[in-house]
């Protein structure tokens, strides 16, 4: 089967499989902030098409979302970003969720962009939120990804199940419920 075009544009061509069968796609370079932001940037599709924006959660980095890009890239002007700290970006002074989410915000700032889907996978999805509080005229839809609402939002185990073996009856050590 010969490459097929997904999509067009002034960008780098870049091989790829897509459901198996092999594609030229047109990628955007990467486009580094570093020095004005703290994070490494980086492009994948159409600049024309709609932003999403990927934000990696604690220990990852914007790679974390490789094995999906060739998927979104066919659709959206996709932007992965290093948080400081992590993957090639440099190490920052604070990595407080408000404040990241700040970086975020002056990083769609720079590009102009506006109404942008914004993806947080665990941590990265409370800076996803925090963006969204902060500068809802950014974000267009918010997508969390085995994130919790909050850091406090867990609930307490009820007392019946933290109760020790120890303390239950001899009948139910010995006769144990279906």
């Amino acid at each position: 089967m010969s490459p097929r075009v997904m999509f067009g544009g002034s960008a780098d061509i870049c091989p790829r499989l897509i459901g198996g069968n092999p594609c030229i796609v047109f990628c955007m370079s990467e486009y580094n902030l570093e020095q004005s932001h703290g994070m490494r940037v980086v492009h994948d599709g159409p600049r024309e098409a709609p932003p999403l924006l990927l934000i990696h959660g604690s220990g990852f980095s914007g790679g974390s979302w490789s094995p999906v890009v060739p998927a979104l890239a066919g659709h959206h002007h996709v932007i992965r970003v290093d948080l400081p700290g992590c993957g090639q970006s440099p190490p920052a002074r604070s990595y407080d969720v408000p404040v990241q989410a700040g970086r975020l915000a002056a990083m769609l700032d720079d590009l102009g962009l506006r109404r942008v889907t914004t993806v947080g996978h665990s941590s990265g999805g409370y800076i996803a939120t925090a963006l969204a509080e902060q500068r809802p005229d950014l974000v267009r839809s918010l997508a969390l990804i085995s994130t919790g609402p909050s850091l406090d939002a867990l609930l307490p185990q009820p007392l019946i199940l933290r109760v020790p073996h120890a303390w239950t009856s001899p009948w139910s050590r010995t006769h144990p419920s279906p």
